[in-house]
This record gives structure tokens, C-alpha cells and sequence, in this order.
């Protein structure tokens, strides 16, 4: 196959549509267009027309969006914030604590940002008196050490990542053992995926010989953590302990069923 025609080949599969709407009239986002079309006297066609709009009109996008999803309320809000995942989203997150208003949070991913589970659980850290340090940005960068510098700058005691990056550490034989003290740490939590038995291994003999490490997963929907660490014995590429008060059961090793119990139900 010859170049031009390989790249039309690369065309067409890269313009090929693989799934397409029965119906583009009949969704709430096109009713939605259609009522943002009446009220402003617009003639937005699509949806693509619809989202230039609302970035360049945002107090009259949210304002229609209260109006469409007939939010009931005592007065129509004031402005509508975007924080990032900073210590200005702490504050007003504690600010709403502090006189008993739900803090609500809506995120267009679910990323490291306040829309995640694990920006509530690192959050209430505080709660105990610990300080949080959070790294924004890729952990390869400037340099592949620069969360292990951060360890014994800082004194970092428990130290959160994920299986991921624990593996591409791994393949670059990289050995925080030797260029570190890691004296502070005592703990490190892994999440996002269940640690590879090499993972385990690599954490044990090139990161810290006597390091608890505890493989750990989350629920979005409940904002927890069901599967956690504890001192206690664990064993290779297990994961550690069930938190107490959570039923837990494992179906084929994969999925996990979590139950809430408390002292008058359990819910699923």
C-alpha cells in the first residue's frame, strides 16, 4: 500500500461515524436549545452552537439552566463559581461547614478535583489535625524524584498515588531507597487499580524495606472507601482490609458489592 493511499485509509477511518442519535429532536439538550432560542431570540441550530453560546454567556446559560430544571428555591442565586483544586476550594468548603450549609460540588470530570471522592476523603484529613500536600501537575516532571523530594522536604508521613505510576517507576528502575531518606514515610496508599504482585514487590525492595502499603479502593457514589489498610499482616497483591461497618463481597475477584451497616439498616 502505497503512502497517499494508506493516508486516505487513516482519513476515512478517522472520519468514520461509529454511532449516531435515532432522533436528534427528541432529547432534553435539544429541548433545552429550543428554550434558549425562545427566551433570548436566538436560532442556536446545534449543539455545538449551544455550548459557544453558554461559554460566552455564562450568567444567562446558568440562569436558564435554573429555569429549565425548575429549581425551587428563595431566591434565584447570585453568581455561580468555578474553584480549582486549591486551597481556595478548602476555604469555602469549611466556610460552608462552619454554619451548617451542604457544600455541593459539580465537576465536568472526575479527575484529582473537588468533584471526586477523594478530594472529600483527603480533605477530612484536617479533621485529625494533619496537614495536606497536593502536587498539581504531572509526577514525572521537572524530574521522575520530584514526589520523593517532596517526602523529605516536607516530612510527608502518608503518601497517596496510584498503581500506575508505582509501575512506570518500576520500568524506569528508579530506586527512592537509594537517592532518599524517606525517613518520615510510613505509609503509602495506592489507587485507581489493584497493585500488580511486582509492585509490591518493587515498593518493598527499591522504595522502603518496612513501609506499611496498603492498596486501597473508593466508592464515588457513597464518598468512602470500603477497602482500606490497618496494622495488621496483609499479603501480596491482596487488597488489605475491609473498612469496619462495610459488608463486602467479592465476585470474581473483580467487582465488589458494598453494604453499609449500621445499628437500624443496610443498604445496598
Amino acid at each position: 500500500m502505497s503512502k497517499d493511499t494508506k493516508a486516505k485509509a487513516e482519513e476515512i477511518m478517522e472520519s468514520k461515524v461509529l454511532w449516531y442519535p435515532d432522533s436528534k429532536k427528541n432529547t432534553q439538550m435539544d429541548r433545552f436549545r429550543a428554550q434558549v432560542n425562545r427566551d433570548y431570540g436566538l436560532n442556536l441550530v446545534n449543539y455545538n452552537e449551544l455550548y459557544q453560546w453558554s461559554v460566552e454567556n455564562y450568567a444567562d446559560f446558568w440562569a436558564e439552566v435554573w429555569r429549565f430544571c425548575g429549581i425551587t428555591s428563595s431566591e434565584m442565586y447570585e453568581e455561580v463559581r468555578y474553584l480549582p483544586n486549591g486551597v481556595h476550594a478548602v476555604e469555602a468548603m469549611l466556610a460552608a461547614a462552619s454554619i451548617g450549609a451542604i457544600w455541593s460540588s459539580t465537576s465536568p470530570d472526575f479527575g484529582v478535583n473537588t468533584g471526586w471522592m477523594m478530594w472529600n476523603w483527603l480533605v477530612s484529613s484536617l479533621a485529625v489535625g494533619a496537614s495536606v500536600v497536593l502536587y498539581d501537575g504531572s509526577p514525572l516532571v521537572p524530574t521522575p524524584d520530584v514526589l520523593w523530594n517532596l517526602v523529605d522536604q516536607l516530612g510527608i508521613t502518608i503518601f497517596g498515588t496510584g498503581a500506575k505510576w508505582l509501575s512506570v517507576l518500576e520500568e524506569r528502575n528508579l530506586k527512592p531507597a537509594d537517592t532518599h531518606s524517606l525517613q518520615s514515610l510510613h505509609t503509602i496508599l495506592s489507587t485507581g487499580s489493584p497493585l500488580k504482585p511486582q509492585s509490591y514487590e518493587y515498593v518493598y525492595r527499591c522504595i522502603k524495606h518496612n513501609v506499611l502499603l496498603g492498596s486501597i479502593s473508593g466508592v464515588q457514589e457513597k464518598i468512602s472507601g470500603p477497602v482500606q489498610f490497618a496494622s495488621v499482616q496483609f499479603y501480596l497483591a491482596h487488597f488489605q482490609i475491609p473498612v469496619v461497618s462495610y459488608l463486602l463481597t467479592v465476585r470474581r475477584l473483580t467487582f465488589i458489592t458494598v453494604h453499609h451497616i449500621d445499628a437500624r439498616h443496610v443498604t445496598a
